[in-house]
């Protein structure tokens, strides 16, 4: 076995848990940041002394919760608003990658971890926008515009071959 068919033969092994481990991830994070802004309303309730957490933190926790809990869905409209179409989150098959002969396999299967990280890298974007909303970070540092490129940037890469497709039409298909 060459080196090409092991590296196909590990991604297509582990496409599927990966994006399972990646939407169940989202989930606990969305769970724990829910459980947390609750936590600090409790706190601020009960205890002497602790800050006053306002309706508009406590809103937008929720709402990024929620976007944590159904990751994948949020994806999909990302992508959607970004005119990448629907996400398959399966090993990707790119049928230009056939003029490589024998390589076609191993450039999809790097393809398709390039959009595993993708998920990973989009989901850090969602992270780095709820720090923003909480009040979390360094100063200067906006870590709201940061995530949202980042959650852009992720979900580009998991769509990377209908990134490439578009623009290979967009140049007129000169390479």
């Amino acid at each position: 076995m060459d080196l090409a068919q092991a590296l196909t033969n590990l991604v297509n092994g582990l496409v599927q848990p990966v994006w399972h481990f990646i939407m169940v991830l989202a989930g606990f994070l969305g769970v724990f940041y829910l459980l947390r802004i609750l936590w600090k309303v409790v706190q601020a309730n009960t205890l002497p002394g602790r800050p006053a957490v306002s309706g508009g933190e406590v809103a937008i926790s929720i709402v990024i919760a929620a976007i944590f809990v159904n990751y994948g869905i949020a994806l999909q409209h990302v992508s959607g608003s970004l005119g990448l179409g629907a996400i398959s989150y399966s090993a990707i098959d790119y049928p230009a990658a056939q003029q490589f002969g024998q390589l076609a396999p191993a450039v999809n299967a790097v393809f398709t971890l390039a959009a595993l990280g993708g998920g990973f890298y989009a989901l850090k974007g969602l992270m780095m926008i709820n720090s923003a909303a909480t009040g979390a970070g360094h100063a200067g540092e906006d870590l709201g515009w940061k995530g949202l490129t980042h959650v852009l940037a992720g979900t580009a890469l998991i769509q990377l071959v209908h990134l490439i497709e578009l623009l290979r039409q967009s140049t007129g298909g000169l390479w």
